[in-house]
């Protein structure tokens, strides 16, 4: 999942977008800096500061980090081998001045084929 993740900011660069306040205009102004043009420590950092898992919700601790990001946690249980099922669960958190409900949908679907399939896009070089 976590490479999907990183694959998902890949691609929809936006989740990575960070708001700051200009003291001299006192205006927010958005900033978006797309994967490419990020230095390649920057990724690593991002997923550190936006992605959880564990096989419980309690595993995953507080979600820490600014209220102003992206953030996936995924709850991944103990595999119980008299079980067919593995139930996974996503949890999506942003602001809604980033996602709407409609484009959560939308990431949720394309992270989950981008975990399902490796679907084959351009990735990063901390990818390959």
């Amino acid at each position: 999942m976590e490479r999907a993740w990183i694959k998902l900011r890949f691609c929809h660069f936006g989740i990575a977008a960070t708001v700051s306040r200009d003291p001299n205009t006192d205006t927010l102004r958005r900033t978006c800096i797309r994967v490419g043009s990020a230095p390649a420590s920057t990724i690593p950092d991002w997923v550190a500061a936006t992605f959880r898992s564990g096989p419980t919700e309690d595993s995953l601790g507080r979600t820490e980090g600014s209220r102003d990001a992206c953030q996936l946690s995924v709850i991944i249980p103990e595999l119980d081998p008299h079980s067919e099922f593995l139930e996974t669960q996503l949890i999506l958190r942003s602001p809604a001045w980033l996602i709407d409900d409609n484009g959560a949908l939308g990431l949720l679907n394309a992270l989950v084929m981008f975990a399902a399939n490796d679907i084959r896009r351009p990735v990063p070089e901390i990818l390959n």
